[in-house]
C-alpha cells in the first residue's frame, strides 16, 4: 500500500477506484499519526510545567506528579523533546519490524501449501498411474496403498509435525518479542519470576520497597 499504485486486489474489491481510495486514506492516517506520536506529549508536559510553576510563584506546594517521571526542578523541554523522538522512531521502526515478522507466519503457510503439493505429485499421485501406465489395473490398486502410506507418513511428519512445531514456536514469539514489546518496559527494573514462596514469606514486598 506504501508503494506508488499500490495492490490491485480484484477479487476482494470489484470496484479498483474505490480499493485506491481506501489505500490512499489509510497511508494517509498512518502518515499523520507520526507528528501525533511526536509533538502533543511535549506540549502537555510544558504547559503542565507551566502551571506548576505559576503555582509555585504563588506559594502553593507543587511535586512532579503529571510530567511523566521528569522532576520539577531540572524539567528539560530539549530533553523530553529529544526523548519523544526516540520514542517515535522506535514505535515506527516497531510497527515495520513487527508486520515484517508477522509475515513469516505467512511464509510458512506458503511453504505448507507448496509441501502438500509436492507430496502429492511425487508420492501419491505417480504410484496411482502407475498401473495405467505400465497397463496393469493390479499395479494400480498396490501402487495406490503404498503411495498413500508414503503420502500420509510424509504428510503427518512433515507438515503436521515439522511445519506445525514451527508455526507455533514463530507465533510464540512473536507474541512474547512483538505484541508483548508494546506494553512492557523494564526502565532498569531487574525481573522478578513469580514465585508464592516469595510472597508468602514476605521477600516480595521488601524488594518491592527497595526498589
Amino acid at each position: 500500500m506504501f508503494l506508488p499504485g499500490g495492490g490491485d486486489a480484484g477479487h476482494i474489491f470489484q470496484d479498483v477506484d474505490l480499493q485506491m481510495k481506501i489505500q490512499s486514506a489509510l497511508v494517509i492516517i498512518a502518515l499523520i499519526c507520526v507528528p501525533i506520536m511526536l509533538i502533543p506529549k511535549p506540549l502537555v508536559l510544558y504547559l503542565r510545567y507551566k502551571s506548576k510553576l505559576k503555582d509555585a510563584a504563588n506559594g502553593f506546594e507543587v511535586n512532579s506528579d503529571g510530567l511523566h517521571g521528569h522532576d520539577f526542578d531540572h524539567f528539560s523541554m530539549s530533553e523530553i523533546i529529544v526523548h519523544q523522538v526516540l520514542e517515535t522512531i522506535e514505535f515506527v521502526l516497531g510497527t515495520l519490524s513487527h508486520t515484517a515478522s508477522y509475515l513469516r507466519l505467512w511464509a510458512l503457510s506458503l511453504a505448507h501449501s507448496e509441501l502438500a503439493t509436492v507430496f502429492w505429485e511425487m508420492l501419491f499421485a505417480p504410484a496411482m498411474v502407475a498401473g495405467a501406465y505400465f497397463g496393469v489395473p493390479f499395479l494400480s490398486a498396490v501402487g495406490g496403498v503404498i503411495g498413500f502410506a508414503a503420502w500420509l507418513s510424509a504428510t503427518i511428519f512433515v507438515l503436521l509435525g515439522m511445519e506445525s512445531l514451527s508455526a507455533f514456536l514463530h507465533a510464540l514469539r512473536l507474541h512474547w518479542v512483538e505484541f508483548q514489546s508494546k506494553f512492557f518496559h523494564g526502565d532498569g527494573v531487574k525481573f522478578q519470576p513469580f514465585t508464592y514462596k516469595k510472597i508468602l514469606s514476605g521477600k516480595d514486598e521488601e524488594q518491592n520497597q527497595d526498589q
